[in-house]
């Protein structure tokens, strides 16, 4: 199942069921046909990354944000090639000749520490690749240092996007991209126990799929409770008016 995910409204777009493993990129095709993307920022990971796919996001007035790894190999390579000599720049704190927009965000929570640091740049007139990206205009690295426990991680991650270089902005972009797996798939996983359901038969496994998301859409959207997402579905089956509350029906007598 290839779904797409509204970051800001918290709430599942649609979803579409590919025709086996490994074909996500022609449900990725499909699903980006069918929406409306104008003015948005579409972010999909290095599995979407493909020339065509930008092109078709360019070509519905929208900015994608892609995510770089080893299937675009000589992609990749110039540009981790290129924020090798930039990180070094900035270790020495030769911040002029960097050449890159900056930002930088830390967070703090009991035995964990996070810190991301985001390098964007619109000078790409070194880049052989340029031209075969539609409307590419700026390269992302993303380094994230976490500390858990006193045990310490350094993540590099790379992105292209058609978005002008704001470090903050595509940073910020590339943070909520994540926000599928947390707020979604997480949740289908835990409170939903999506992966341990035996339905297989005919069209079960793809209807209780779509079931699920809707059901969590609509338990997004009811903000009357300060509830989890678990607490809200027991007290939708324990409770018939908070039931048709979440299912916004109106009683009238």
């Amino acid at each position: 199942m290839v779904s797409a995910f509204a970051t800001e409204n918290e709430i599942i777009l649609g979803q579409l069921k590919t025709t086996g493993k490994g074909k996500e990129l022609e449900g990725i095709r499909l699903i980006l046909q069918l929406l409306d993307l104008e003015g948005t920022m579409v972010t999909i990971d290095a599995g979407g990354c493909h020339k065509d796919i930008a092109e078709l996001i360019r070509s519905k007035n929208a900015d994608y944000l892609l995510g770089l790894k080893g299937n675009q190999g000589k992609l990749l390579a110039e540009v981790s090639h290129f924020f090798d000599e930039v990180l070094l720049m900035a270790e020495n704190e030769w911040v002029e000749e960097c050449r890159c927009d900056y930002f930088v965000s830390e967070e703090k929570s009991r035995n964990r520490k996070e810190k991301r640091e985001v390098w964007a740049t619109s000078d790409l007139e070194w880049l052989p690749q340029r031209a075969d990206w539609k409307d590419l205009k700026s390269i992302i690295c993303v380094r994230s240092t976490r500390e858990i426990n006193a045990q310490k991680s350094v993540e590099l991650r790379f992105h292209i996007s058609s978005a002008a270089a704001s470090a903050e902005v595509l940073g910020k972009g590339v943070r909520s991209h994540w926000g599928i797996e947390n707020k979604v798939h997480h949740v289908l996983d835990v409170t939903y126990n999506e992966d341990s359901c035996r339905i297989r038969k005919d069209h079960g496994a793809e209807n209780f799929s779509t079931m699920r998301r809707l059901t969590q859409n609509l338990a997004r959207l009811e903000n009357s409770k300060k509830l989890s997402m678990n607490k809200k579905r027991t007290l939708a089956a324990l409770n018939p008016d908070y039931r048709l509350k979440l299912l916004g029906v109106v009683m009238t007598i």
